[in-house]
């Protein structure tokens, strides 16, 4: 999944590099991985990519319903997410620490609504972990790959410069949530924080393995820019995916 293009917000928070991500991605699974996927097992929901479908938080959903249908026992399953990521108050508190949801934003992304309490069509990381759930109860295998920020603000210009980066965040308040209601709910969550220094982790009972790989700590920031450095057909890249697709290309039989 990546998402370039958001057209409900200003085109300075648009991105240039999560298609390039994808396409990259898609690549290396069909053509170099160590037991090459078949084209038609690998789905790309991406914009600016020919041949992909629209990545829409109902078409991203589709693809999770159709790929949990279809899996069987101790199948791999891959899974990339390379666009923007944001915070906003937990739908439900008691399963986040800090108070804060982390979301990754498909293309159909909304404004923040106060009756429903959550980013209109955004993909919310209890969600995405349910998915992961699902293909897991089937017994599959899942490594989850996620190049996308959770916090932050940055200003970046339309057009890509070659030694131009780029910050994969997006401030909540570019969404409509307002910052003061973001620091009042990670106010609140401090003593508990305090208390429980771990993150809660729920391993569940499912058969199936499950890695994840984060380009970034919800506190930190995720670059893309023209990659490789010096090439003259270099273009926008995730920076966490081109590196670990260059390192999977290298070590082969690298462990995790």
């Amino acid at each position: 999944i990546g998402v370039n293009d958001y057209p409900s917000l200003e085109q300075r928070w648009w991105l240039k590099g999560p298609g390039n991500d994808v396409a990259l991605v898609a690549q290396y699974l069909t053509t170099e991985a160590p037991v090459p996927f078949l084209p038609e097992h690998v789905t790309v929901l991406s914009d600016g990519v020919e041949g992909s479908k629209d990545p829409t938080l109902a078409a991203i959903r589709t693809a999770f319903a159709d790929l949990t249908a279809d899996v069987q026992p101790a199948d791999f399953v891959y899974l990339h997410f390379s666009g923007h990521g944001s915070q906003s108050p937990a739908l439900d508190p008691s399963t986040e620490l800090d108070g804060l949801d982390e979301i990754f934003l498909p293309r159909d992304i909304g404004p923040w609504s106060d009756k429903a309490g959550t980013v209109e069509n955004s993909l919310v990381d209890d969600e995405i972990g349910q998915m992961i759930d699902d293909l897991r109860a089937k017994g599959a295998n899942v490594w989850a790959v996620f190049d996308s920020c959770h916090s932050g603000t940055a200003t970046r210009s339309v057009e890509l410069t070659d030694d131009e980066v780029l910050m994969r965040q997006l401030p909540p308040e570019a969404l409509g949530i307002d910052p003061e209601m973001i620091d009042e709910v990670a106010s609140r969550s401090i003593g508990e924080q305090e208390a429980q220094a771990d993150a809660p982790f729920d391993g569940g009972a499912e058969d199936g393995s499950f890695v994840a790989f984060f380009a970034a700590q919800t506190n930190e920031v995720t670059p893309e820019k023209k990659l490789p450095r010096g090439e003259p057909d270099r273009k926008p890249q995730g920076v966490f995916t081109y590196t670990l697709m260059e390192v999977l290309a290298e070590y082969p039989g690298a462990t995790y």
